[in-house]
């Protein structure tokens, strides 16, 4: 739940720094087992797609249940609770 909520958090920061310029900028990236596009308009609208790209995979590299020194792998890796 917590990725979500992060995610969330990512993309109104991306959508806080859109205007009402007409530029534009989008991306699609692999994270968390689904596919994420994003368009984001607004001066800085490569800056916020970056960033929430980058938020992504920060998060996905903390809670994945694949990737090596995950937080949800040492928790695995740590045995059942007594």
């Amino acid at each position: 739940m917590k990725w979500r909520a992060a995610c969330l958090a990512a993309l109104l920061c991306a959508a806080s720094l859109t205007g009402c310029a007409p530029r534009e900028a989008s991306a699609t990236t692999y994270a968390m087992d689904t596919i994420v596009s994003q368009r984001v308009w607004g001066p800085q609208a490569q800056q916020a797609c970056s960033e929430a790209s980058r938020a992504l995979s920060d998060f996905e590299a903390q809670f994945s249940l694949y990737a090596a020194g995950s937080d949800i792998e040492k928790i695995n890796d740590a045995g059942p609770y007594s």
